[in-house]
């Protein structure tokens, strides 16, 4: 008994049933349909680079017109002297004095102070003679209201200074001052630009 042919042999016998004519229009045919393939395919693809490259072109023009309109604001402002570089040379804070008049302003006692100052990307306690410096003074907070603490801390981040409270820590208050009395180490720093001296 015979073997049935399998699917790729029925190709095979229905290909040589065919005649020299049939079998070039048949290729023919195949011929074309991978030509129809890859011209749809190469459309598509095409298509998509063409959306792709306007959709960067719009956002290039979006750029442009913030970096304009950005470079009208400051002319407006009277020129670039919000930009960080320009507020780093102006800085002239002194945080002691500063923190010192916000914890009267809230009724908050500092008991005790201490300060410095590091080179920013240098190494810890090197001599700073240029480049940009960060100042920083730690203070300590005893037995005040929970509620002080927090007022002094919102006006600090909120300030329009240039510094950052790099360090909180509120505990509650060691020597008896009541439940609502806490205890408070904070450290601020700000960001100054030192020029060459001449």
């Amino acid at each position: 008994m015979e073997e049935a042919p399998s699917g790729s042999g029925k190709l095979q016998q229905a290909f040589t049933r065919l005649s020299p004519r049939e079998r070039k229009l048949l290729l023919l045919w195949i011929v074309a349909m991978v030509i129809i393939a890859g011209f749809l395919l190469s459309t598509t693809v095409l298509s998509r680079l063409d959306d792709m490259e306007t959709r960067i072109a719009e956002n290039q023009e979006a750029l442009d017109l913030i970096t304009r309109k950005q470079a009208q604001y400051l002319a407006t402002k009277g020129g670039t002297g919000n930009s960080l570089d320009a507020r780093l040379a102006k800085n002239d804070i002194r945080l002691t004095t500063y923190l010192d008049k916000q914890a009267t302003r809230f009724d908050v006692k500092i008991s005790n102070f201490k300060d410095g100052e590091n080179p920013v990307g240098g190494k810890k306690g090197a001599k700073v003679a240029t480049g940009i410096v960060e100042e920083w003074v730690a203070v300590d907070i005893d037995q005040v209201e929970y509620d002080k603490v927090t007022r002094l801390l919102d006006a600090l981040q909120s300030s329009p200074e240039l510094l950052v409270v790099k360090r909180i820590e509120i505990t509650r208050a060691r020597r008896g001052g009541g439940q609502d009395k806490v205890d408070a180490k904070l450290t601020v720093s700000t960001f100054k630009k030192k020029k060459e001296e001449s």
